[in-house]
């Protein structure tokens, strides 16, 4: 029984007629000795008993007449189980991915149906497919423990990075990602097949590449920064062209490619910018020193200057004294040795 029961005791004799029932709860076997010297007989004709679990009850009837006959009368053995099955190894209502195996535990467990079909206590649900199982559990009491599990395939996961790679993966997908790496770190492994964890290790690798290549970009992108702003427009030289030349370079390599946002990618941009300002500064510097006027008396010396090279002298000295000028920081030592 899984609730109160409520006994009715009935007796008849035709020829004298009842005397009086009674009756007497046990929660054991009595000998046909002891029911007779029981003293605590209760004489009613109804009898209610509190359900309370596992909790075992014999009822023994005495029936007398009115001619001094007894008769006893004991019932079969009951016992209240007012708890319903249990089902382990997954929750009701759960969504999985892999494969769980479920048991169904009850000490008076009478059937399980799987999707309405009858199966043993011990179930196997086939995981990674879009499909929902239905468990139904009653035991003789009638009892009854119903669960649905929801099964889905590990691709649903990862859905949301279905369309991303390493080729385009931006810092703006790192959530996203992060997310469907925890959500398959969560999955419970136990019971998955080798094909199920073959497949979770694959997509917990993707997630990882794509993380690794969002912190590569972004470590790209400061190292190029850092490259640029360490140099000071008014004392880059020639010495730091080939260098320059170098960043400029593998910026545009990292423009070129789909793993920047558009904030990053403008970023670039103005840095390709300020690296390509310090190259002209360089260029300009170097055109300062190396101009027409300057060119025109590289060759005249005390030995053979003549009097109409002043005015050619003159304008050489100007272009000079300019360069000096507007870029007294920009050239090397032997620049500025020549200049002198």
């Amino acid at each position: 029984f899984k609730s109160d029961v409520n006994v009715s005791l009935t007796a008849k004799d035709e020829a004298s007629g009842i005397r009086s029932v009674k009756y007497l709860k046990s929660d054991k076997i009595l000998t046909e000795s002891k029911i007779r010297a029981a003293a605590d007989w209760t004489e009613k004709s109804e009898l209610g008993i509190t359900a309370k679990d596992k909790d075992k009850f014999i009822v023994y009837v005495r029936i007398e007449d009115k001619a001094g006959n007894v008769a006893y009368i004991g019932s079969d053995g009951a016992i209240f189980d007012t708890v319903s099955p249990e089902i382990t190894g997954v929750k009701n209502g759960e969504v999985c991915y892999v494969t769980r195996k479920i048991t169904v535990s009850d000490t008076n467990l009478d059937s399980v149906t799987l999707n309405g079909q009858p199966s043993e206590k011990e179930l196997t649900l086939d995981g990674n497919k879009d499909t929902t199982y239905e468990i139904r559990a009653v035991d003789k009491a009638g009892n009854v423990t119903e669960y649905t599990v929801i099964m889905k395939p590990i691709s649903s996961v990862t859905l949301p990075i279905a369309e991303i790679t390493a080729d385009n993966v931006k810092s703006s997908d790192k959530e996203t990602v992060e997310a469907v790496a925890a959500r398959l770190e969560e999955i419970e492994k136990t019971d998955a097949s080798a094909e199920e964890l073959e497949e979770l290790q694959s997509q917990l690798d993707k997630c990882s590449g794509l993380i690794k290549r969002i912190g590569d970009t972004a470590d790209e992108i400061a190292r190029l920064t850092d490259g640029v702003n360490a140099y000071d427009i008014d004392k880059v030289t020639s010495d730091d062209k080939a260098d320059i030349e170098k960043l400029i370079i593998d910026i545009n390599t990292l423009l070129e490619g789909d793993n920047l946002t558009a904030d990053e990618r403008a970023s670039l941009e103005a840095l390709k910018s300020a690296a390509q300002e310090l190259l002209d500064r360089i260029g300009a510097a170097k055109a300062a020193a190396e101009s027409d006027e300057i060119k025109k008396v590289e060759n005249i010396t005390k030995d053979n200057v003549k009097l109409d090279d002043k005015d050619d002298l003159e304008k050489a000295e100007k272009a000079l004294e300019n360069a000096e000028k507007d870029f007294d920081g920009n050239y090397t030592d032997d620049e500025s040795n020549k200049l002198d």
